[in-house]
C-alpha cells in the first residue's frame, strides 16, 4: 500500500504541494532500534567536540553506522501507518529535500505531521529503512507536543526504540515517560 520507489528526480524549483525537509537535518533526530543504544552512546561520547557553526550546528561530523539496521527490524510501512494515523495531525507523501539552490522529490519517504514536527519514514519495498523527525512550517503551530510525544511512545514501545539527537547529543530512552517528557519540553521547547 506504500510501497515507494528509491530513486530521485532532480528538478530546479520546489514543489508547492510538497513537503520540504533541508537535507542537513536528514535523521538529525532519529528513532533507531534499542539494540543500538550503547552503540549509539559510545558513538556520541566518542564524536569530536567543537565551537558549532553560525547556523546552530554542534558538529557535522560523519556517524557510525548502526548495528542493528532499522530495516533488519522487518517493520512494514502499514504497520507504522496503524500506529500514527489515529494520532496525526497531517499526513504527507510528496516529499522534497534539498537545500538552497537545489531541490529534489524524494519518492521512498513519507511523513507523517505533528505539532511543529513530523516523524518522516524511508522505506525499501514497503520496509522501514529509516525514522526521523524534522520540522516544517507546514505542520500544526500547536505547541503542546501531545500528539508527537504518543506518536513517538507508540513506536517505541512497539518496535523497541529509542530516539538519538545527534546535534544535541543526547540519546532518550523511549521505553520511560520522564526522559522523553524531559527532552520534549527541555530540548523541543515544547509547552508539555
Amino acid at each position: 500500500m506504500f510501497e515507494r520507489c528509491i530513486k530521485c528526480t532532480r528538478m530546479t524549483m520546489p514543489h508547492t504541494d510538497s513537503l520540504f525537509y533541508h537535507e542537513d537535518f536528514y535523521k538529525q533526530i532519529e528513532l533507531v532500534p534499542w539494540k543500538n543504544y550503547f552503540a549509539t552512546l559510545r558513538a556520541i561520547v566518542e564524536l569530536p567536540h567543537g565551537p558549532g557553526s553560525d547556523a546552530g550546528f554542534l558538529n557535522c561530523s560523519v556517524r557510525p553506522e548502526h548495528p542493528a539496521k532499522m530495516s533488519d527490524e522487518k517493520i512494514t510501512l502499514d504497520q507504522v501507518n496503524g500506529k500514527l494515523k489515529p494520532l496525526a495531525l497531517s499526513y504527507h507523501d510528496h516529499i522534497v529535500s534539498g537545500y538552497s539552490t537545489s531541490t529534489y522529490e524524494v519518492l521512498d519517504t513519507i511523513a507523517w505531521g505533528f505539532e511543529r514536527y513530523g516523524i518522516f519514514v524511508e522505506s525499501k519495498g514497503g520496509i522501514v529503512a529509516g525514522l526521523w523527525l524534522c520540522q516544517s512550517p507546514k505542520f500544526s503551530t500547536t505547541n503542546s507536543g501531545h500528539a508527537l510525544k504518543e506518536a513517538i511512545r507508540e513506536l517505541s514501545s512497539d518496535f523497541s526504540l529509542v530516539l538519538v539527537d545527534w546535534n544535541k547529543e543526547i540519546l532518550v530512552d523511549t521505553s520511560k515517560e520522564q526522559p522523553l517528557k524531559n527532552y520534549l519540553t527541555e530540548v523541543l521547547r515544547f509547552n508539555g
